[in-house]
């Protein structure tokens, strides 16, 4: 199964998009662009995807946009309200303009996963930055931390988490532009094999340059299968 980033098409589009193709699509991630778009809008669209049977799910920076502002419990109600299934936390990564308060971090963090748990929200977690300082699953010269980030992941969904994103930017440095790193690619058939094939989703950003972006998707269909 896949999960993609919602469009910022016509719902009309979406609908034709979703006759065509939606049998193969699991779900589908809402990310902090849409928050500019009028709130009608991302109703309607929601309940288009829901009336497909595609899951909905915010991407973690939404929810730290909310987290930020001291709004997280507000943001999970509302969008549990309009028809979101799928839903990212994190707190670990919110520069509050202070020292970081570390423990109050994860308390929070676990706080928030207990609630959207309770909400009824099917929780992803994600392993790897987007930027390499202080990240624990690289280990520099274009390596992985493979048992830092299989401990993560396992954490995660000890925690709830219903599956672990590896990162795209991480498995970008790691295989290349192309796919053509051999090292990097056992690296992370290492990761999958110990979590679980099941459990963890390669994640291929839609900001990859376009060439990249489908070389990483036949690099991860060769490697893991469709």
């Amino acid at each position: 199964g896949f999960t993609i980033f919602a469009e910022y098409g016509t719902n009309s589009w979406t609908k034709e998009m979703l006759d065509t193709w939606g049998e193969y699509v699991d779900v589908v991630k809402y990310t902090p662009a849409h928050l500019h778009a009028p709130w009608r809008v991302i109703e309607e669209k929601v309940k288009l995807y829901r009336d497909y049977q595609v899951g909905v799910a915010a991407d973690d920076p939404m929810f730290s946009i909310a987290y930020y502002q001291g709004k997280a419990e507000q943001f999970l109600r509302t969008i549990r309200d309009i028809g979101f299934t799928h839903a990212q936390i994190d707190t670990q990564h919110i520069n509050l303009g202070e020292r970081a308060n570390y423990k109050k971090l994860h308390e929070d963090w676990q706080k928030y996963m207990a609630l959207a748990l309770e909400l009824g929200f099917k929780i992803d977690g994600e392993v790897g930055q987007k930027t390499p300082d202080g990240d624990l699953a690289r280990s520099g010269k274009g390596r992985l931390n493979v048992e830092a980030i299989v401990a993560e992941m396992k954490r995660l969904l000890a925690a709830g988490c219903e599956h672990v994103f590896l990162e795209s930017r991480v498995i970008r440095e790691v295989i290349g532009n192309w796919g053509e790193k051999e090292s990097g690619a056992e690296q992370i058939r290492q990761v999958v094999e110990q979590v679980g094939q099941s459990k963890v989703i390669i994640e291929i950003s839609g900001q990859l340059p376009f060439d990249t972006r489908m070389c990483h998707r036949f690099w991860a269909v060769r490697n893991f299968g469709p």
